[in-house]
């Protein structure tokens, strides 16, 4: 997809060198949208169609043959025509005749939603995520909705993909991740023991004794309640008392 952006600019910029020169409206648009392309793939089909025509503007200059006779350009264009709607008719039938691939990550997913309780999930392709978008019980890391994250969340996201994610996982609170099965993130948490719920690629790690921690932190609140409960009806009998 890069490549195709490239191409467009290359001939745009060989276009002004040689003889087929955009305006500066034009210029500035043209160097807009591909500053946008750059930032985010999503750009890429706005510049193309922006930048199409004026690209077959700079081949026209690149490339100049001798003009055909009428009926030698009707069969040469309507022979291209042809071909290429046959060959998208084609690849529409194609298309429609294969099955809708559900991704890799799938079964990861869906081993994931089956726990029970709330999950803060974290996943080496921030993509994968987006398929906890239905599951209010899911709350991720980073999604696939990359505009709506601040910078930080990057920051951060750069740290898991090295490897370092304990701390990142820690100040998150991450406690099930969607990791491939051969990389520093899968090694990293290995090391650090996190329990291993699925083995094939992508792999579902879950943050050691998370069942535990969480009851043994329901009961020490709940103690605290008491033990609170307790000595102000001790201090409501002594009032009673004096009164």
């Amino acid at each position: 997809m890069l490549a195709g952006v490239l191409i467009l600019a290359a001939l745009l910029v060989a276009g002004e060198l040689r003889g087929a020169p955009l305006s500066w409206p034009q210029r500035l648009l043209a160097v807009a949208l591909f500053i946008a392309t750059m930032l985010h793939i999503r750009n890429l089909g706005l510049f193309c169609i922006v930048a199409g025509p004026w690209a077959a503007n700079a081949l026209g200059v690149l490339l100049p043959r001798e003009a055909p006779g009428p009926a030698r350009r009707w069969r040469a264009d309507g022979g291209l025509a042809a071909a290429a709607c046959a060959g998208a008719i084609a690849l529409v039938v194609l298309r429609a005749r294969l099955p809708v691939a559900a991704g890799e990550a799938a079964p990861a997913v869906r081993d994931v939603m089956a726990l029970h309780g709330q999950r803060r999930v974290a996943c080496e392709d921030f993509s994968w995520c987006s398929r906890f978008a239905g599951d209010p019980r899911v709350r991720v890391f980073l999604d696939g909705r990359t505009d709506a994250y601040p910078a930080a969340v990057f920051v951060d996201y750069r740290r898991i993909l090295r490897g370092d994610a304990l701390d990142v996982f820690a100040r998150w609170q991450i406690d099930a991740a969607v990791v491939h099965a051969k990389g520093p993130l899968a090694r990293a948490l290995r090391a650090a023991h996190w329990q291993l719920l699925r083995s094939r690629e992508p792999q579902v790690f879950l943050r050691p004794s998370r069942a535990g921690t969480a009851d043994k932190s329901e009961f020490e609140r709940l103690g605290r309640v008491l033990t609170r409960h307790s000595r102000r009806s001790e201090f409501d009998q002594r009032v009673a008392q004096a009164g």
